[in-house]
């Protein structure tokens, strides 16, 4: 009785955690619901995965989404596709991470520690996540890593428990969440690496150590969308560290912006009138009529595959010549149409073939083992009959 008492205040305390980021607001709160907003443009935009948002960097734009984990705020998409209010939103994805990482380490310690103790473990667990959350500079990642971590043990014990292509499965898809959802996923498999050893150690079993490295290698072939472009195109970017003040700023930067843009372009020598100017989170449209040879920069900071098209013919873009990196085009006498567009450069387009496709393996490997259980069930309901 006094165990089940436990488990009850266990529970009480994680509403009572959630209920205080519902009213109160946190570190850094204002800094996820732009990011989320920008999701939401990137979605709305058909831009998937998401390489390039607009309202960052004082509306200069970032590729912010290509080196920070984005699973939290994909599925704050899909909860913001139901409330239509970011706030909530926001909310309901860190409600999840406490929610999830109470459950999960249960689960886990119980295995081990005996209901009393798994409790305990729990609600310590739970308010370390809380913590990250408040503290944290980038907590709604670190919160998410948290909850999924105790779930990849679990799950990686129960494989060495029973070899079978189920908990293969559920392990890789494990691991590409908690890959997907936190930068410090690093640190996170680190301590996932010492449990395989741990495990293969108690069981002595090859066919353990090899599933369960396997795995590992399917989850980063899963999330190869986020994995290889924010690994190989890192030198892309001048850093990702959060003490940068240039983080997640391409190359072509060589300053911070200091001022929030106030003109999607600007003419710097010439005569045109421009119309009709429209712009996405990775492309942009407008309309000129040019009397005179002209030169115009646009407020897009260039990164690599940006293309300027005028009247459907490639143009030579300068961003040299500016410490922004903004784009500038020139354009002879007549009337043009000048488009502009963000395209994958081939480590972006392979790493989301990659992922489709094994995404598309993962699906098959799921009907051939649900129909090996329903012909198991078949069989056994033949005999009973």
């Amino acid at each position: 009785m006094l165990k089940n008492k436990f488990i009850l205040l266990g529970l009480i305390l994680t509403i009572l955690l959630i209920c205080f980021l519902f009213i109160v607001p946190f570190t850094n709160q204002e800094k996820y619901l732009i990011r989320l907003s920008e999701i939401d443009r990137c979605f709305k935009d058909g831009q998937i995965p998401c390489r390039w948002v607009l309202g960052l960097e004082d509306f200069y734009g970032s590729p912010i989404f290509n080196y920070h984990a984005p699973l939290p705020y994909y599925f704050g998409e899909l909860i913001f596709f139901i409330t239509n209010n970011l706030t909530i939103t926001l909310k309901i994805i860190f409600a999840v991470s406490l929610i999830g990482s109470y459950i999960f380490m249960y689960l886990f310690a119980y295995k081990f520690l005996g209901k009393f103790r798994a409790n305990s473990s729990a609600i310590f667990y739970t308010v370390l996540a809380f913590s990250a959350i408040i503290l944290s500079n980038e907590g709604l990642g670190l919160a998410w890593g948290l909850m999924f971590f105790p779930l990849i043990l679990l799950n990686l014990n129960l494989l060495s428990q029973k070899m079978k292509i189920q908990n293969f499965l559920f392990s890789s898809i494990f691991l590409s969440l908690l890959t997907l959802s936190a930068d410090t996923a690093p640190i996170f498999l680190g301590l996932i690496f010492l449990w395989v050893g741990y495990q293969y150690i108690r069981k002595k079993s090859f066919t353990f150590l090899f599933l369960s490295l396997s795995s590992i290698i399917f989850a980063f072939l899963l999330s190869s969308f986020y994995i290889f472009p924010s690994v190989l195109e890192r030198n892309l970017v001048h850093s990702v560290s959060m003490n940068d003040p240039l983080r997640f700023l391409p190359k072509s930067v060589a300053e911070k912006p200091q001022i929030v843009i106030d003109a999607k372009y600007q003419i710097l020598t010439g005569d045109s009138d421009v119309s009709n100017f429209k712009q996405g989170t990775n492309w942009l449209r407008f309309e000129t009529n040019t009397r005179t040879h002209t030169i115009i920069r646009l407020s897009q900071v260039y990164f690599p595959h940006w293309k300027i098209f005028i009247d459907g013919k490639e143009a030579q873009v300068e961003y040299k010549n500016n410490s922004l990196g903004l784009m500038t085009i020139i354009l002879g006498e007549g009337s043009h149409i000048v488009e502009g567009r963000l395209l994958d450069t081939p480590i972006r387009a392979v790493s989301n073939i990659v992922t489709v496709v094994s995404v598309i393996v993962t699906l098959l490997l799921w009907i051939i083992q649900f129909k090996k259980v329903r012909n198991s069930l078949n069989y056994y309901k033949k005999r009973v009959n």
